[in-house]
């Protein structure tokens, strides 16, 4: 079951990497044309504090992450597409936080290890780091 897991995963990985710079030219500018999902979004902005940060699970190359920037909220993104972080820290370099990939049960570095951060209640289910490791790789 878990090889299975981790076989769709990769592969579902390698696809969005494979796209990722097609998709960031075709929707690099979509926030300008979608008046709709800017209003929405300045309305949701309205709900935090000041200083609040906000998630953007499954990022892409950072378009949407980098509006809700802009209207002053902190944010970051995570994506499983290494390409597309690659894409959002080189289109964003202004961000206060880099975009992070997901790496479920990862080395505790990358997007996994922000998740526990930002959401210490654990709502994935991902094992706690063990002690003094800074990991949940059981290796």
């Amino acid at each position: 079951m878990m090889r299975n897991l981790q076989k769709a995963r990769d592969e579902t990985r390698r696809s969005y990497d494979l796209a990722a710079e097609k998709y960031f030219e075709s929707f690099r500018d979509e926030m300008k044309q979608k008046e709709y999902d800017r209003a929405f979004l300045e309305e949701f902005s309205r709900g935090f504090a000041p200083g609040s940060v906000i998630c953007d699970a499954g990022c892409g190359p950072g378009h949407i992450t980098r509006y809700v920037s802009e209207l002053g909220l902190g944010a970051f993104g995570i994506d499983i597409s290494e390409k597309c972080i690659e894409i959002d820290r080189r289109e964003n370099p202004g961000m206060d936080e880099p975009a992070h990939p997901l790496i479920p049960g990862g080395d505790g570095t990358g997007g996994d290890e922000r998740l526990r951060q930002a959401f210490p209640i654990n709502p994935l289910g991902w094992p706690a780091p063990r002690s003094g490791t800074g990991s949940s790789n059981p290796r």
